[in-house]
């Protein structure tokens, strides 16, 4: 299966430059890990949001996915790699359950504890029918 990487455009030529997706403790009590998902649009925690506006709107960034296949012996599931972390098991449901909440699902996420050597990568798109959120729902204030 296919699982992706996203980062944002203005991140794309280091990680080029790098030849890898480095690890990053991105959680401060999570050790540093690179993150992986099998959606097929930006996760929405990832997202940047204007919280200035009611409801907040997710704010238009470019992204770019790298591709790996889950095979791959280097990553792992979340859903079970979460269990063999200790000490930090609210922080873990913490990250779930903002994740739920921004309609995202961390059963489709992966992980790696080590740098990812890169292959391929396309430009990523975010799924078009969540722009808001309101009180956990999806809203497209432009559906017709």
């Amino acid at each position: 299966m296919k699982v992706y990487h996203y980062t944002k455009e203005s991140h794309l030529e280091q990680i080029l430059s790098d030849g890898f997706i480095r690890v990053d403790p991105t959680i401060p009590c999570i050790l540093g890990l690179a993150w992986l998902t099998s959606e097929k649009f930006i996760p929405n925690i990832c997202r940047a949001q204007d919280n200035t506006l009611t409801p907040a709107r997710f704010v238009d960034v470019g992204y770019y996915r790298f591709i790996f296949d889950s095979l791959n012996p280097l990553i792992k599931r979340w859903v079970s790699y979460q269990r063999t972390i200790k000490g930090v098991e609210e922080s873990v449901a913490a990250l779930n359950r903002s994740a739920r909440g921004l309609r995202d699902n961390p059963k489709k996420w992966f992980v790696s504890e080590v740098p990812l050597p890169i292959e391929r990568h396309e430009k990523a798109t975010a799924d078009p029918e969540v722009n808001f959120l309101l009180d956990g729902q999806s809203i497209n204030y432009f559906a017709p």
